[in-house]
């Protein structure tokens, strides 16, 4: 069978870490080679090429995509881009991984997933959350009602912001589109899509920029209430990034969702915190493994691009109620994530402290 070859387009920060789980996976016997690197600008291109040994560099993307022996495009350039990158990869008949966000509003997502669709390609978004051991024993604990009925949920991310690139704060990126993406994906994947928003921002510091800091509340469609907070301005804290309230038990993330350790959970029938440390790291690249597993197998990718448009309407309708100072509607719903084989970090090392009680 032939080999998978992909391309990165983007020679930026991560892509380093994506170069390296694609090599891993071809260690691990995946059928997936990586021919070419494509940037925007030629020196660090050039550079990631020599050093990990990548046969093709450049900067014409229109070339890369007119290639006969690429099958599929990782897209890691900066997010005002997305949306047409994917979008000429998709014309051009390649499979497209694309880091977050997939596009720069949810209409623009909603037609790059149909037109994946229409041309039978797999088309999948970072973030990857929910394809961590955590993630999967959090569902299993929510789904087996374990905590009970959920009512009540938080994430929080945030830090002093990148200094490396401007466009990180400028109004078509920013905090809520870099960080809580990954917060509203995780909560999204555990408790299903949301129906309406509140959110506050402060100020941006200068015309053009995106809110600094942001508090976002969110209603389910399950009755569930929750609320985000992200920005560039969060120094430091220590509170758990994911936190899910139940009529009969809490459960909380240690660690980022993103880099998660494992789970602290707290039930009415133990009386105490019982602490399940994650075995091993999970890698936040992991989406090229199910990328790849995927179009291998012709099956539908492990994260449906629907999540993530979902996602992104979440965020439009949260910045848009920023200005209005109102609730907004989130029309859309998204297939959630198949949980094939749910973790039970139960089964794992487990530390259980009986004298922390609440």
């Amino acid at each position: 069978m032939p080999s998978l070859r992909l391309s990165i387009l983007g020679a930026g920060n991560v892509a380093e870490s994506y170069i390296r789980q694609i090599r891993r996976l071809r260690e691990d016997g995946v059928n997936v080679e990586l021919v070419a690197i494509c940037g925007r600008r030629a020196e660090p291109a050039a550079q990631l090429a020599a050093r990990f040994g990548i046969a093709r560099h450049g900067t014409d993307f229109s070339a890369l995509l007119a290639s006969d022996d690429i099958d599929g495009v990782v897209i890691l350039t900066p997010m005002q881009s997305h949306e047409e990158h994917v979008r000429l990869a998709l014309q051009a008949g390649k499979h497209v991984l694309v880091e977050k966000t997939m596009a720069g509003t949810a209409s623009e997502a909603r037609a790059l997933v149909n037109l994946a669709e229409d041309r039978h390609l797999c088309l999948t978004s970072a973030p990857f959350t929910v394809l961590s051991p955590v993630f999967r024993d959090a569902h299993r604990r929510i789904s087996s009602g374990e905590i009970g009925t959920i009512n009540s949920c938080r994430a929080l991310y945030g830090w002093a912001g990148p200094d490396w690139a401007p466009w990180f704060h400028e109004t078509d990126a920013g905090a809520l589109r870099d960080l809580g993406v990954y917060g509203l994906t995780t909560l999204t994947g555990l408790l299903g899509p949301v129906r309406s928003v509140f959110a506050l921002g402060q100020p941006p510091r200068q015309d053009g920029a995106a809110p600094v800091n942001l508090h976002v509340t969110l209603a389910f469609a399950s009755g569930c209430i929750g609320v985000l907070t992200t920005g560039f301005g969060l120094q430091k804290y220590r509170t758990p990034g994911v936190e899910v309230y139940g009529s009969k038990g809490t459960l909380q993330f240690a660690g980022q969702d993103w880099d998660p350790q494992g789970l602290d959970v707290w039930t009415q029938d133990s009386g105490c915190w019982k602490s399940y440390e994650t075995p091993f790291a999970w890698p936040w690249t992991d989406g090229v493994r199910a990328f790849c597993a995927s179009i291998l197998s012709e099956k539908q990718p492990e994260i449906h691009p629907s999540h993530a448009s979902h996602v992104l309407e979440i965020i439009d309708q949260a910045l848009a109620s920023v200005r209005s100072r109102r609730m907004e509607d989130v029309q859309s719903s998204f297939i959630a994530p198949p949980i094939h084989a749910a973790a039970d970090l139960s089964a794992q090392r487990t530390a259980h402290n009986p004298l922390i009680l609440t």
